[in-house]
């Protein structure tokens, strides 16, 4: 095999399926190795191919937290952030935040899906509340990241595929609502999507990022603030990208092709 493109991960769940003679007591055990077994096997095959992403790139772009710190590092401007499980801790940074006359925002540690009453459920970034600050004891329970809110001109999404770098101007703040505050509340016909010219400067950080986790392909989320400047928020390297594409005619799937058959 020449090449290799992958897309997701997989899903420990989806190995809990197991004949019913299966004792109790051995089905977590055994789901875990066949999980095992079937990373381990897509592991070796982005070893020995040209892969979309290797597992171990992707896995090491995928820490939030050390998004941010290569981000700083590369020169971007991140939001003031906490993450954690610690009410105090979490107070002062929320203090911090709003002295300087800023507002907060909230989002998981890492998105992920749960069922509710039989329905898929996910939580996005949120604005901060009173019933927030006044429910910070239950962090101890489930940890949370908090930051500044980024007051928003517009959002980018760019997607970077080998050298090739193409940004889409979301704006997000036209729909208003939960879409301004993050525009994955899709609302797509309030939403212009349109081709976006990176500065030279912004497009060589991504660049570097890309390099410095070994990425091949990822997709960013980026906020043009108020004031002008780019806001790193944080890369997916198994970002969804078609419609953008379908929105704007960016040749995202062509760039992709063009990686896996060179």
């Amino acid at each position: 095999m020449r090449s290799v493109f992958i897309r997701r991960l997989p899903d420990q769940d989806s190995f809990q399926h197991l004949p019913e003679d299966v004792l109790p007591e051995a089905r977590a055990y055994i789901a875990l190795q066949r999980f095992i077994q079937t990373s381990e096997c897509i592991a070796l095959l982005a070893e020995c191919s040209r892969a979309v992403n290797t597992i171990i790139s992707a896995q090491r772009a995928q820490s939030k937290a050390t998004q941010l710190f290569v981000a700083r590092k590369l020169g971007f401007r991140t939001p003031k952030t906490y993450s954690g499980g610690n009410p105090e801790h979490a107070r002062r940074h929320i203090d911090e935040i709003t002295l300087e006359g800023n507002r907060v925002c909230t989002k998981p540690i890492m998105n992920s899906f749960l069922m509710i009453d039989g329905q898929k459920r996910t939580r996005f970034t949120e604005l901060l509340d009173e019933n927030d600050i006044a429910n910070l004891d239950s962090l101890r329970a489930c940890p949370l990241t908090i930051q500044g809110y980024v007051e928003k001109a517009y959002e980018l999404r760019v997607v970077v595929v080998g050298e090739r770098v193409f940004a889409c101007k979301i704006d997000s703040q036209q729909a208003g609502g939960s879409t301004a505050v993050d525009w994955r509340h899709y609302n797509i016909p309030k939403t212009p999507h349109s081709r976006y010219d990176l500065p030279a400067n912004v497009h060589e950080k991504l660049l570097a990022f890309h390099s410095y986790f070994g990425l091949v392909a990822s997709s960013f989320d980026i906020v043009r603030s108020r004031d002008g400047d780019y806001v790193f928020l944080e890369t997916n390297p198994y970002g969804q990208w078609l419609w953008i594409e379908d929105l704007t005619g960016l040749a995202i799937t062509e760039a992709i092709t063009d990686v896996l058959v060179q």
